[in-house]
């Protein structure tokens, strides 16, 4: 059994309901739901409540075999998502938690053993999803992002795109030509569109996005309270758009990093 569910069965057999066991162990029922599902782990202080409130030991609730998450499966090589190489066995993650799945790695003979590998971390599972929006992308521009609750819950995703109700038969997406007539003065770049989804206040969030933010985009993480960026490409550094972006960012105490490369491919079969 995984963690998660050997922490839901303990919640049943104490005839407990989410609410009720989120507020005896002093945690968001939010939280606790996320922990149930697999969506994310325990970090010690979570973990200290839970084994003392059931009387039981951290490692009699370790997974006994490793957790995958839908969006992670096997990655070998970052720079594109291969979709073929196994069954997607849950829906994908959108705003909220509770929405993870455990798949079994392909490649590997049933009797081989696990390894820690087949885990893949916060920043892994989160940066998929920014890539996986940015394949929604009509723009010759693709680009996607992810937004992330401090808790570990997704509040939001979006990808390069035209205003609604604007159609791709009446807006050029060109990248040439007088600026009326190409995609740069009509699309919504894909960290605006994730902020505009997210049906909730975003104050100390984290933003995950495919590519350094524009000056444009910066205004809007800054002003929605955003604190922390993650990025996975910086193609546009030498732009001056680039540079405002980070003179902005650095001005407001916003903290961005680069995303490091893991060398792993996702593959998922939809």
């Amino acid at each position: 059994m995984y963690f998660d569910e050997k922490l839901k069965d303990l919640r049943i057999k104490k005839g407990l309901t989410l609410e009720e066991l989120a507020d005896a162990l002093g945690i968001s029922e939010s939280v606790l739901e996320s922990l149930e599902t697999g969506f994310q782990d325990p970090n010690d202080k979570e973990m200290k409540k839970i084994t003392g409130y059931f009387g039981v030991t951290a490692e009699s609730l370790a997974d006994d075999q490793p957790t995958v998450n839908a969006m992670s499966i096997l990655f070998e090589s970052s720079d594109k998502l291969d979709m073929g190489a196994l069954a997607l066995a849950a829906k994908l993650p959108g705003a909220g938690a509770g929405m993870a799945a455990k798949l079994s790695p392909a490649k590997k003979e049933a009797t081989e053993p696990a390894t820690d590998k087949d885990h893949i971390s916060g920043d892994e599972y989160f940066m998929s999803i920014a890539l996986l929006a940015a394949m929604r992308s009509n723009s010759a521009i693709e680009a996607g992002a992810c937004l992330v609750h401090e808790d570990g819950r997704i509040l939001g995703a979006g990808y390069n795109s035209l205003p609604d109700g604007c159609s791709d038969d009446t807006f050029s997406w060109t990248a040439e030509g007088e600026l009326a007539d190409t995609q740069y003065a009509c699309v919504c770049h894909a960290e605006l569109n994730a902020i505009l989804s997210a049906a909730t206040s975003l104050k100390g969030a984290k933003l995950y996005s495919t590519c350094y933010p524009c000056n444009e985009c910066a205004k809007a993480i800054i002003q929605s309270g955003i604190k922390e960026v993650m990025y996975l490409s910086d193609k546009h550094r030498d732009t001056q758009e680039r540079t405002a972006a980070e003179r902005m960012f650095q001005s407001a105490g916003v903290a961005v990093r680069q995303y490091q490369e893991t060398g792993r491919e996702v593959k998922l079969l939809l």
